[in-house]
């Protein structure tokens, strides 16, 4: 971009592309190489340790893989999901019945008390964090039964989050996409007249 005296759009858009396919091939891959770092102190450093990303993402792992628990404090890459609610993972009770079970009882069950689910305090009302987050520490890859739940869209819009301005500055196309309540700013090949 700064050496050439006329930029290459396309060919700018093509690279950013082509960098978004090999980010997705690698989460596929269950590489964590692109995975955004995470870090949690003491929980007793919190007043609100639920309220943490980080803290949520390493308690998981810890629910979910008791014998190869992180201790806190801990660094961590962080691994958005797609799992809201059991229903989500259906599939899995089938192949990986053990995990399955773990993510009922430990995370939708909340065995650790609040951390994955709340009471509303306007409402009243139960409310499930589900899984959205998992730590996956820094000497392990993404586990394989985790692969298919990843939120493609989330992960990959914030690893190329930097090239915004880039983008923003020669006024390529963008698209908010993703879920409600998790929305990203992605890039688009959509031209705007």
């Amino acid at each position: 971009i700064l050496e050439p005296e006329e930029v290459n759009l396309k060919q700018l858009m093509m690279e950013l592309q082509a960098f978004r396919n090999k980010v997705r091939k690698s989460l596929e891959q269950g590489e964590r190489k692109y995975l955004p770092m995470g870090k949690a102190k003491e929980l007793d450093g919190y007043d609100e340790p639920d309220r943490l990303q980080s803290v949520r993402a390493a308690t998981a792992w810890n629910l979910l893989y008791p014998n190869k628990a992180v201790e806190f404090p801990v660094n961590i890459s962080i691994l958005k999901l797609n799992i809201d609610k059991l229903s989500d993972i259906e599939d899995l009770e089938k192949k990986e019945p053990e995990i399955y079970n773990s993510i009922a009882t430990k995370i939708f069950g909340d065995a650790y008390g609040g951390m994955f689910i709340k009471k509303s305090k306007a409402t009243g009302k139960i409310e499930y964090r589900g899984l959205t987050v998992l730590g996956i520490p820094l000497h392990e890859n993404i586990p394989d039964w985790a692969i298919p739940y990843i939120d493609y869209t989330t992960v990959i819009n914030s690893v190329l989050a930097p090239f915004n301005s880039i983008t923003e500055t020669f006024n390529l196309p963008s698209i908010e996409e993703g879920r409600t309540g998790r929305k990203t700013t992605g890039f688009s090949n959509i031209i705007r007249i």
